[in-house]
């Protein structure tokens, strides 16, 4: 498990959401998509954090590889 936060989303906020998983999962995993990152900056027309896509969009990839790859 590999989960991803942004530091404005008030909708999935760290401490209510992803913090529990990474404390209480021995093989969660995971890292902020940026301080300024909110909820719905992945399908917004104007992203506040356009960078984030891209690093998100490659951690994710760089999981998947990982741990699909035959």
């Amino acid at each position: 498990m590999f989960l991803t936060s942004g530091g404005v989303d008030t909708v999935n906020p760290y401490d209510v959401d992803p913090r529990p998983y990474l404390e209480h999962i021995p093989t969660a995993s995971g890292a902020s998509a940026g301080a300024g990152v909110r909820h719905d900056d992945f399908f917004a027309p104007k992203p506040a954090g356009p960078a984030a896509l891209v690093r998100v969009g490659m951690e994710a990839a760089a999981f998947f590889r990982q741990h699909l790859s035959t």
